[in-house]
């Protein structure tokens, strides 16, 4: 009896603290850098330029075309790339990302969101030591 009194109060109180946990959801809204009260220093030209080459990489149909946009990293966590890469996959992954919106924005990495195969995709992208944007995840 003692084992199901013991069950329920802790059932409770996980449920109490599920209930008043603040959490912090995303509202779906493209971020806006216009009026940035933090004072980020993101230069929106190199990042629109990084997700143009991104969508140019894709619409190739080449994968040595999106190697060479990825980070170190990615290149090291993917090495199956070339095989998993099909010119029709990569085409329709373009025309999806063509509809991109920002998600997120700091001075080292860009989080693009977008409609695909039916779900919402993210693209990471990172500040590299010269500047420029890579692909860290897609």
């Amino acid at each position: 009896m003692k084992f199901i009194k013991l069950f329920v109060i802790g059932f409770a109180l996980a449920g109490l603290f599920h209930l008043f946990q603040i959490m912090s959801c995303d509202s779906g809204d493209p971020v806006s850098l216009g009026n940035n009260p933090s004072g980020l220093n993101v230069d929106m030209a190199k990042v629109n330029e990084a997700a143009a080459k991104v969508e140019t990489a894709f619409n190739s149909g080449n994968p040595d075309n999106v190697k060479s946009l990825l980070t170190k990293e990615a290149l090291e966590n993917n090495p199956n790339l070339a095989t998993d890469l099909t010119a029709d996959r990569m085409k329709s992954f373009a025309s999806d990302f063509s509809k991109r919106s920002l998600s997120y924005a700091s001075e080292l990495f860009i989080e693009y969101k977008f409609p695909f195969q039916g779900t919402v995709y993210t693209v990471h992208l990172a500040m590299q030591r010269d500047g420029s944007y890579k692909l860290c995840k897609f």
